[in-house]
């Protein structure tokens, strides 16, 4: 997970999942926001990204990209 920036008080990290395994041990484990980019090529990603992301108690998602939709819905049904 690399820092990108800061807002205020809070730490803007960037993570890339597609090639990157060990990527679900770097999340925090509360209070945080996931914004997801997610085109088609990701799509067999989505469901277990967005579980991970649940299960580590993330406060809210944004999501973008071409599957922007699906991977909301997908944080619906996780809920």
């Amino acid at each position: 997970m690399e820092l990108i920036g800061r807002i205020n008080k809070r730490k803007i990290y960037y993570i890339q999942i597609r090639n990157n395994s060990e990527w679900k041990f770097s999340l925090p484990k509360y209070d945080w926001v996931a914004f997801t980019i997610a085109d088609k090529e990701d799509e067999e990603l989505v469901p277990p990204a967005v579980k991970i992301c649940m299960d580590k108690n993330v406060a809210f998602a944004c999501n973008a990209g071409t599957l922007a939709i699906s991977t909301e819905n997908y944080f619906d049904e996780e809920m």
